[in-house]
Order: structure tokens, then C-alpha cells, then sequence
């Protein structure tokens, strides 16, 4: 009895070790291996309303960031750069989008004067410059001044080459899968030649992975055999074709197989009912119950469009560039005979990442004040359109920088130089040109000459289809009134619309009777304010004298400048004067503010008129600024061109309907879609994008009958 226990313990410790010297092997082969990758890679996918404009027009897009290691959005993608390089390759416009969830929308506004020709817009982002250019897109725009030229010769942007590995051209080994068991996760290797007298003795590495990235690794001991067996687990597999390559112990590649995972996520989306009042077509779109929290955009055409095509899509671009074709053969031999002869180049890696993750905006300058001494000086930005009120260092070369700023432009802020007792001092700035780490290029990389314009057809002239320019808006000049009684009537009218207004006391200062008042002083006169000058503090504390305490058992007045909170610190506000704010408004009920007004919210506005700023007071103030770049500020309705048509068809070939940037479901789990047409509009045609939580791709092109 004793040696059978003997024996089976010696069996179970083999069998453990044996496990541990094949995790050590693959784990060893991996760390060496040139060739593969665990970053979090981004691929880029952007659906633009359409591929044709006219110049003068908006470009409408929503752009998809797909995280390629994980297969799902992207997380750590912040800061979108959209670059627009016309038919000469040249940088003519870039702009930076706020990516949420791996998902970004806006417009890009096409110059009036722009030539007709094929356009290329760009999507980059700065951590994706450790690995490839950014993904480009093609658009055509017409100038209807100035017809396309289609005998002008250019040369098409150059694609990223890969290195090609450093591999025999024979195969030493064959790889099988048996294709009658759909998505069997079993392979037959078959080795060849007098591979077994060369290789006798040494391990051999099955890899599976999707271009660069790994999914799994398997170590094979090469012995008298000519057959060999290799599993790989199913739920590995990543999304599209798949391949498996075979390694030596010196990272020669013997040999490589691509085969198709037949279980790639992608979900769906169908009519599930439509419905036409007057002038609304009401569609009702289901999914498939394999999405969660799914985010679409959808382009919205007439169904004879010549303004876009079926093959960008988000399948081909995150998948497989042959998805589409794939998707519709339903022979699973077909589709493995599709995939046999494709190569699979791998670039070698050096696993140096140079260019860092970029999140939000930067600003750097530098301040000029005739003060002299600046120990423990300090530098803060407000904006209340941004909902910012930061503070940095003052450096000793007189520069200060704030770093990862989410600055919308064009928008206001404040700067102002803060002594070490926290008040204002009399200073300038300025501000350096450079506000992101990444940079575009001036120009697109080229490759050999060809033919790329789309020519137009030839009844298509300025007088068929007109683009009428935007109405101007005259801007008058703000009249500020002397008259106290009209201001104060003027400012309540201004500020109506804030929240709890119906609970909150107007304080305008008054230019005569306010001028040289501290701030503090002057809150101490409101009634049911207190300041309070904590022991061993410069920083006094505003406390709400009526009421209970709240459930903190505190009665601190939450400080608001410009509407943006200041916290427990109003060491930045000592030094200003009454005269220095529009207006001070104080809720002491705090009603409409939440928990954070439980106490009761005083929100003083900063005076911006020039003429106040211009004269010669006693005080210091902050000093306006306007942001030079910045995340652009997406409209959420689209607007539809002012083009005219002088024919029918015309309006059906180049008119366009609706876009719709980020279509997400109702209480209902459904899609509800509002579409304007007409009573002699025909049949449409949606061009469907998206994603889901978990990275679940849709792509759809549905024709609906108006009728």
C-alpha cells in the first residue's frame, strides 16, 4: 500500500514539475521573442455623414478608438488629433476632439476655397506614435468654381512598411485544422523535409496570435514523431483571422497558418418598426441581445447616394480587411482556402516607448512684473466655462506650466500672479505656442505617381447645384450704461437662468460707494454672512450664520469664483476689491446646489469690460485671456448644407438627410430614430457604425421604403 502511495505521489510531482518546466519554457521563449507585444495599441475607424462634400461645407464624423490588445474601446485615449492634408499631401487644418469611452464626434469646417480634389484626413493620437502613423481616410471635395481635373496626376499617400521577418521561405512544417469541426480549437502538425534529423531533440514554439499580438504559446518537444497534436482553449481566439506561427528556439519562423475564428463578436441591428407622420419618418431599430450599452452614428442618405460607399466600415477596419466578403461566404472551406496564401509579416519590436500617453492640453508661459522678490509665488487659471480654478508653481526662470488641462476652444480664462499671502500682483503673460506634445506632420509621406481624382460628371456646374453661404450676423457693440438702477436691472436679467435664481440675493457693487472696499470686509456686511480669520491663518472662511448646521455639523458657505468652486482655500481671493466683481450672488438656502450647497453658495462674477480693466484703479485683478488651442466644441444637432438643386436627381445623388453622431437606446432597449422628409421623398438609406460597452462591433446598411 505504501508504494502505490509512493508511486502516485512521484506521479503527481512529475506532473507538476513537468507543468512548471513548460510554463518556464514558454514563459523564456515570450520574454526573448522579438515579435509580439502586450501595449495597449490603438486602432483608429472614422465615420464621416459622407465621402463627397463641397467645399465650404462641415465635414460630420464620429470617431471609434478600439483598444487592440483587449479588443474593446479604448480606456486610456484622451485627446483625438484630427489632421486634413489636401490633394498635394500638405497640412492645411488640424484639430484636437475629446475622445469618452474610445468615442469621438464633431465637425471639421471646409474652407470656401478649397480645389477640388481627394482629401486625407487623419486620426493620430501621441502614444500612437510609439508604433505607426495614424489611420487615414480618404474624402473628395468640389469646388463647384473650380471643376476636378481628372488628367492631373499625384501620388497616393505612402502605407507603413513592414519589415519582413527574418524566416525561410519552405515550410518545415504543416499546419491543419480540420474544418468539418467548426471553430475546433485542435491542430495537426505535420512535420516535413528531414526537419525531424535537423530538430531531433530540440523545442519548438506554437504561437497563436493576431498580427502582433499573442493569445497564446505552446511548447513542442521535437522527437522521432512526424505527427504532432497542438490545443489551444477556444476562448483565446482573438476576433477575425488568426494565425499560428512556429518558432525555433532562436526565433527563426518555420512555418505559419491563418484560419478564421468562426465565433467573432459583432452584433446586429434590424427595423423593427417605422411609422410616417406629415413630415417625420418614426423608425424603431432592435439589437441583438449581445450588446450592452451600445453607441452608434449613423449617416442618413437618399438611397441612389453617390456621396458615400459600403467598404469603409468599422468591420473591415477593426476586424479584417476582407470581413465583409468573408462574412457573406458561407463555406467554411471557401473561406479557410481565402485565408491559406495570406502572408503575415511581423515587425520586430524594440519595446521602447518614447512617446507618452496624452491627456488634455497644456499651457506654458511666462510672467513679466516688475516685482522683485517672488519667493513661494504662485500662478492660477480660472474659467468657468471649464470649470477650473487651479494654482502652480512660479519657477525661477519666471515660467510657470499647467499640465493635462481640459481647455475647450475657443473659450475665456483668467490668469493672475498670486503672492505668498495669496494676492493678486500686478503682472503680464504670455503664453508659448506649443500646447500638446503630439505634432502632425507638414506632410504626408508619398510613394509612386498615380491616378487618385475622381472625376465629376460632366452636367455638374456651379449653376446645378449652388452652396449658399451662412447668414452674417452683425455684431453691435455692447452699450454700457452710467445709470446704477438700469444696471442692476440689466445684470438680473443676465444671470436669470442660474440655478436656484429664485433663492438667491443680487449684490452689484456699486463704482462710487464700493471703490477701495476688500471683498471680505464687504461680504461681512451681507446679512447672514460671517467671515471668520481662523488662528495662525492668512486665509479667512465665510460661515452661514442662519440655519442649522449641516449633517457635518459645519455652516462653511461654499465660495464660488466665476462659478467655479474654490474649496476650503480662499487664500487666492485676498487682495481683490468689491469693485473688482459684476455682481455677488449669494444663496444662503443653497437650494438647487445640491449637498455641496448645503451651507448656502455666494458666486462672485469677475468683471471682464474693457473700460472698467483699462482705467487705473488701486487693485489688482486677474487678467483675461482667450485659449489659442484647446478641444473643439461639437455642435450636437447636425445642420444641414444650404445646397440647392435644379434637378431631382441631383438631390438624390448629392443631397443629404440627417446624421445622427452618437444614437444610444431608450428605456426600452430600442433605437428611436427621427427622420425629416418630404412628401416626394423615395426611399432612404442608413449607414450604420458603432460599438458597444465591451467592444462588440455593428456595421449595417439598411434601405427603408418612406412609404
Amino acid at each position: 500500500m505504501k508504494n502505490i502511495l509512493l508511486i502516485i505521489v512521484m506521479l503527481i510531482s512529475n506532473g507538476i514539475l513537468s507543468q512548471t518546466t513548460e510554463k518556464e519554457l514558454v514563459d523564456n521563449f515570450i520574454n526573448k521573442n522579438p515579435y509580439f507585444n502586450n501595449y495597449q495599441e490603438e486602432l483608429f475607424f472614422l465615420h464621416t455623414n459622407k465621402e463627397t462634400y463641397f467645399s465650404g461645407e462641415d465635414i460630420w464624423f464620429a470617431a471609434y478608438i478600439y483598444d487592440k490588445l483587449n479588443e474593446k474601446p479604448s480606456e486610456i485615449t484622451k485627446n483625438l488629433h484630427l489632421n486634413l492634408y489636401d490633394f498635394n499631401f500638405k497640412l492645411i487644418d488640424q484639430k484636437l476632439f475629446y475622445v469618452k469611452e474610445g468615442k469621438a464626434a464633431g465637425q471639421l469646417k471646409l474652407l470656401e476655397n478649397l480645389s477640388s480634389g481627394t482629401y486625407y484626413i487623419e486620426m493620430d493620437t501621441n502614444w500612437n506614435r510609439n508604433f505607426k502613423k495614424g489611420t487615414i481616410s480618404e474624402i473628395t471635395i468640389i469646388n463647384l468654381n473650380n471643376q476636378l481635373d481628372s488628367s492631373k496626376k499625384v501620388s497616393k499617400p505612402a502605407e507603413t512598411k513592414s519589415k519582413k521577418i527574418d524566416t525561410k521561405t519552405e515550410q518545415n512544417f504543416l499546419i491543419h485544422r480540420n474544418v468539418e469541426d467548426i471553430n475546433t480549437a485542435n491542430f495537426k502538425i505535420k512535420s516535413i523535409s528531414d526537419v525531424i534529423d535537423k530538430l531531433k531533440g530540440n523545442t519548438i514554439y506554437a504561437v497563436l496570435h493576431k498580427n502582433d499580438i499573442l493569445a497564446a504559446c505552446a511548447s513542442i518537444k521535437i522527437t522521432d514523431k512526424k505527427y504532432y497534436n497542438l490545443k489551444f482553449n477556444s476562448e483565446s481566439f482573438l476576433n477575425g483571422a488568426n494565425t499560428i506561427s512556429i518558432f525555433d528556439e532562436n526565433n527563426i519562423i518555420l512555418a505559419q497558418s491563418t484560419f478564421w475564428n468562426f465565433e467573432t463578436k459583432t452584433g446586429s441591428v434590424g427595423v423593427l418598426s417605422k411609422e410616417k407622420k406629415r413630415d417625420t419618418l418614426y423608425i424603431r431599430l432592435d439589437h441583438s441581445k449581445n450588446l450592452l450599452n451600445p453607441n452608434l452614428s449613423v449617416s442618413i442618405l437618399n438611397a441612389k447616394s453617390e456621396l458615400i460607399s459600403d467598404v469603409p466600415n468599422i468591420l473591415n477596419s477593426f476586424i479584417d480587411s476582407d470581413f465583409t466578403k468573408i462574412n457573406k461566404t458561407k463555406d467554411y472551406k471557401e473561406i479557410n482556402n481565402l485565408l491559406t496564401d495570406r502572408k503575415i509579416n511581423l515587425n520586430k519590436t524594440t519595446r521602447q516607448i518614447i512617446y507618452e500617453n496624452e491627456a488634455g492640453t497644456k499651457l506654458k508661459g511666462k510672467v513679466n512684473t516688475k516685482t522683485e522678490v517672488l519667493e513661494d509665488f504662485k500662478v492660477s487659471l480660472i474659467s468657468e466655462e471649464n470649470e477650473l480654478f487651479l494654482v502652480t508653481n512660479l519657477n525661477k526662470d519666471m515660467s510657470f506650466e499647467f499640465d493635462d488641462l481640459y481647455l475647450n476652444h475657443p473659450t475665456k480664462y483668467k490668469l493672475a500672479l498670486l503672492n505668498s499671502q495669496g494676492e493678486i500682483e500686478n503682472a503680464s503673460f504670455y503664453i508659448y505656442n506649443n500646447f500638446y506634445n503630439y505634432e502632425a506632420t507638414n506632410f504626408l509621406e508619398v510613394e509612386k505617381e498615380t491616378n487618385n481624382i475622381k472625376p465629376l460628371e460632366n452636367n455638374i456646374f456651379k449653376n446645378n447645384i449652388i452652396l449658399k453661404p451662412e447668414k452674417e450676423v452683425v455684431k453691435l457693440k455692447e452699450v454700457i450704461l452710467n445709470s446704477h438702477v438700469d444696471k442692476q436691472k440689466n445684470i438680473r436679467e443676465k444671470y436669470k437662468n442660474i440655478i436656484g435664481v429664485g433663492f438667491t440675493d443680487f449684490y452689484i457693487p456699486d463704482d462710487n460707494l464700493a471703490v477701495g472696499v476688500d471683498i471680505f470686509f464687504y461680504l461681512q456686511t451681507i446679512p447672514g454672512l460671517r467671515v471668520y480669520y481662523p488662528p495662525l491663518s492668512s486665509a479667512p472662511i465665510v460661515l452661514n450664520t442662519r440655519g442649522p448646521s449641516s449633517i457635518t455639523g459645519t455652516k462653511l458657505v461654499n465660495v464660488k469664483l466665476d462659478g467655479v468652486p474654490m474649496g476650503e482655500d480662499l487664500l487666492p481671493l485676498t487682495g481683490f476689491l468689491t469693485t473688482d466683481f459684476e455682481v455677488i450672488m449669494v444663496n444662503l438656502s443653497g437650494a438647487g446646489e445640491g449637498l455641496r450647497g448645503s451651507n448656502g453658495v455666494v458666486n462672485l462674477i469677475t468683471r471682464i469690460d474693457n473700460d472698467y480693466l483699462s482705467k487705473k484703479h488701486p487693485m489688482k485683478t486677474a487678467k483675461p485671456k482667450e485659449t489659442l488651442k484647446g478641444f473643439e466644441i461639437s455642435l450636437e444637432n447636425y445642420k444641414k448644407p444650404n445646397l440647392m438643386f435644379d434637378d431631382s436627381w441631383l438631390e438624390e445623388a448629392y443631397g443629404t438627410i440627417d446624421w445622427i453622431p452618437n444614437l444610444k437606446t431608450d428605456i426600452n432597449n430600442e433605437f428611436l430614430l427621427k427622420i425629416p422628409v418630404s412628401t416626394d421623398q423615395k426611399d432612404i438609406k442608413l449607414i450604420i457604425n458603432g460599438f458597444d460597452k465591451y467592444g462588440i462591433l455593428i456595421h449595417e446598411t439598411i434601405k427603408i421604403s418612406t412609404n
